[in-house]
C-alpha cells in the first residue's frame, strides 16, 4: 500500500489536482479502479448533518457510487474515514469480480483521514481503521496494489 501526499511533495493544493488532471489518463485502463471519496459537515440553520461518500471509476466510466448520511452527532474525521472505508469496500468488492483489475488508487482530500486509516494503534475512528485494514490486506489482495492519494 502507498500513500502520496501532494503537500509533501511540495505542491501546492492547485498544482497538484494539475497534476492529478494530467496523469489520470495513465489510471483510465482495465486493471485500475479509481475512488474518489469524501465526508462533509453541513450547518442547515442549526441542524447538522454528516455524510460520506464515494465514486468509483473503472475504465473512464463510473460504476458505482455511494453517498450515506450518518447523522448529526458523527464529526467531519468520522465521515472522512467511512468515505474511504466504504470506498475501499466496494472496490475490493469490484476487483473481486473483475479479474483484470489489480490496482486500487483511492483518492481522499484529507490528509489526516489517509494517514490514520490503515494505523491499527488506538486512535478516533479505530473501527474505521481496523475494518479497513482487515479489507485492505486479505491474501486475495496480495497481487493487487492499493494507492491513496
Amino acid at each position: 500500500m502507498h500513500v502520496i501526499r501532494p503537500k509533501a511533495n511540495g505542491l501546492t493544493k492547485d498544482e497538484a489536482a494539475k497534476s492529478h488532471r494530467h496523469n489520470l489518463a495513465s489510471l483510465t485502463n482495465a486493471e485500475t479502479v479509481v475512488c474518489y471519496a469524501d465526508g462533509s459537515m453541513l450547518d442547515r440553520g442549526g441542524q447538522v448533518r454528516v455524510g460520506a461518500g464515494y465514486i468509483m471509476y473503472h475504465v473512464g466510466r463510473t460504476v458505482r457510487e455511494l453517498s450515506v448520511g450518518l447523522g448529526g452527532k458523527a464529526e467531519v474525521y468520522d465521515a472522512e474515514l467511512t468515505g474511504l472505508r466504504v470506498a475501499l469496500l466496494a472496490a475490493t468488492e469490484f476487483a473481486q469480480a473483475h479479474e483484470e483489475v489489480r490496482h486500487i488508487v483511492l483518492f481522499s482530500d484529507n490528509t489526516a483521514a489517509v494517514s490514520t486509516i490503515h494505523d491499527p494503534l488506538p486512535h478516533a475512528g479505530q473501527n474505521h481503521a481496523e475494518s479497513f485494514s482487515q479489507r485492505a490486506f486479505p491474501s486475495w489482495m496480495l497481487t493487487k496494489t492499493a494507492l491513496f492519494v
